[in-house]
């Protein structure tokens, strides 16, 4: 096997599951210093619809990102702005984007056009191991790695449309 940087290919506990369900400060933004946090979604439908979105919080920088494909439409949008962010649940805003921890799933919002998603999960969520992979021999440069939302069933409405798809 040739040596790789990342630690976790030589971690035996990388994909067992801990003996603990992810709480939801497990997937919550928690404020580290120095430590750049992100989220992310994803749903598509079998007409060729398509939705990503990413949201980035680094050193009180938040950043969100949006790509829509919604049959012949596509739509990217980028915005830098002040995030708004809770601790102990995930409920983060950028700009028009919000990520939002519901009872049963998460929420994706994008204001300005219309998109309103819920993710209502069809397995647990899941993180590798301790969720932490180190990138240097050190561990000065690492990654927290928790999948909230492995696969979902997802329902709501793009660009004002009804929706109905699968996601992560």
């Amino acid at each position: 096997m040739r040596e790789s940087i990342y630690s976790f290919w030589q971690d035996t506990g990388f994909n067992a599951l801990g003996d603990q369900p992810l709480s939801p400060q497990d997937v919550a933004y928690r404020d580290w210093e120095g430590v750049e946090e992100s989220w992310t979604g994803e749903a598509w439908d079998g007409e060729g619809r398509y939705f990503k979105i990413f949201f980035s919080i680094y050193k009180g920088e938040g950043k969100a990102y949006l790509f829509l494909r919604g049959g012949k439409e596509q739509l990217q949008r980028e915005i830098v702005a002040p995030p708004q962010a809770e601790k102990g649940r995930l409920q983060v805003h950028i700009g028009p984007g919000q990520i939002k921890q519901e009872e049963e799933g998460f929420s994706l919002l994008w204001q300005d056009i219309n998109v309103e998603l819920s993710f209502l999960p069809s397995l647990p969520p899941w993180q590798p191991g301790s969720g932490r992979l180190d990138f240097d021999e050190k561990g000065e440069r690492y990654l927290y790695w928790t999948i909230p939302v492995p696969r979902a069933e997802v329902k709501g409405t793009l660009l004002g449309e009804e929706f109905q798809g699968q996601g992560c």
